[in-house]
């Protein structure tokens, strides 16, 4: 069940973060009332979404189910114009729990071991969690718990402190266009009544295509001087690692004006990326196995709202 149950706002300096349910929720009725919750949110004038995700092991079928149940909801979320991060929440990093000397070859040896077990684990996840959803995510970021105290390095605080350096320059743009679960239903209704699943599939990426084209043009006009080229090459290679310590370490530096055009460049580079992925959708080669796609999130959907409607 979700421990967040509404929508809840703070404020953390010139930055809004407003938590809300999660998706798919254990109870199926308060899928669709939270489902509606955060498209509400979603429509309003937003800079990035942080997916959070806390990793285990592998993910169980019984959860995959659940969550690919919900894929026409996240696919609806993923057309939003916001920013889509994925972060993973590993609580379980490496503790010591024999009080090995840090210094000694035994514990560099078994911490090693354990560590490689939780990048397994990771990646295992955020690939379980992107083949379920179908959310086309920015980028991942893991963090290790919020206790600044057990993880200095890898909380919450530092990668949040992260992201908000290194999405300080991407737009802040409203997503009116997305469809609460009753405009879905009637979307849905339409497609399998008419037949034009692979009509409003094209018509839902053109909207899309139309959106980022503009988002990227306005980015490309303010986009600025050009500073440290090398250097900025290097913050944009890092936004697509797990890593936090290069941008961090930047602004200790004091080099705020290479982190905005950084920023920038970040924000072109990924809005040009989910275009292309978006155009690549519509290719001649590969329509066909979308509307397949699509014809399966919708039937999925349908099943949703019959077990909904069966309780």
């Amino acid at each position: 069940m979700s421990c967040t149950q509404v929508p809840v706002t703070v404020q953390k300096g010139n930055v809004m973060y407003t938590d809300v349910p999660g998706l798919p929720d254990t109870n199926p009725d308060k899928t669709k009332i939270f489902y509606d919750v955060i498209i509400e949110e979603a429509k309003k004038p937003l800079t990035a979404i942080f997916f959070v995700f806390a990793v285990d092991m592998r993910m169980d079928k019984a959860t995959k189910d659940r969550i690919r149940n919900c894929s026409l909801l996240f696919n609806e979320i993923n057309r939003c114009s916001a920013a889509k991060i994925l972060i993973l929440n590993d609580i379980r990093s490496w503790s010591n729990p024999n009080c090995l000397d840090e210094k000694s070859e035994e514990y560099k040896t078994e911490k090693a071991i354990y560590d490689q077990v939780r990048l397994d684990a990771q990646k295992h996840y955020e690939q379980d969690i992107k083949n379920t959803t179908g959310i086309e995510f920015y980028c991942t970021k893991v963090i290790n718990g919020i206790n600044k105290k057990i993880n200095p390095d890898n909380n919450m605080n530092v990668v949040l402190h992260y992201l908000e350096l290194t999405l300080q320059s991407f737009p802040c743009e409203a997503s009116p266009h997305l469809r609460n679960f009753k405009m879905l239903e009637k979307v849905v209704t339409n497609a399998r009544e008419n037949c034009d699943f692979e009509q409003q599939l094209i018509d839902d990426q053109e909207k899309i295509i139309k959106s980022l084209e503009k988002s990227i043009s306005a980015l490309k006009v303010t986009e600025g001087v050009s500073v440290g080229a090398v250097a900025v090459a290097a913050v944009v290679t890092a936004f697509f690692t797990t890593g936090v310590s290069l941008v961090i370490a930047g602004v200790a530096a004091g080099v705020a004006k290479l982190t905005i055009v950084a920023s920038t460049k970040i924000a072109i580079a990924l809005k040009e990326k989910e275009l292309k992925s978006v155009k690549e959708k519509l290719n001649k080669d590969n329509l066909k196995k979308y509307i397949s796609e699509y014809k399966e999130q919708c039937k999925l959907f349908e099943d949703l709202k019959a077990a909904l409607n069966e309780r």
